[in-house]
């Protein structure tokens, strides 16, 4: 069984406050991507830490997305996408 290393946590959290990409962490500190996302939270933009990414994991089902507000923004982005998949399409034909 491979030994563990000892890591400095607040180092780490200090690297992805200053910017270091989660892949150099993950090779600075020799561990996995998914433990970096778990020991540490994203980088403070001053926005609040939920704005850094932190907070409450988004609902994926449609009745909980039209609760949470998501539905008429979903409903605009999906009619955008289907005006694009024609002009697309259209384009094609031409050449």
């Amino acid at each position: 069984m491979p030994k563990k290393n000892k890591v400095d946590w607040n180092a780490v959290q200090r690297d992805r406050d200053a910017g270091v990409s989660v892949a150099e962490l993950c090779e600075k500190y020799d561990v996995s991507n998914p433990t970096i996302y778990t020991r540490t939270h994203g980088p403070k933009t001053g926005k609040g830490h939920k704005a850094a990414g932190g907070g409450r994991k988004l609902q994926h089902s449609a009745a909980n997305r039209a609760v949470n507000g998501y539905g008429p923004i979903l409903a605009d982005l999906e009619a955008k996408r289907e005006r694009l998949d024609r002009a697309i399409a259209a384009i094609k034909e031409l050449a």
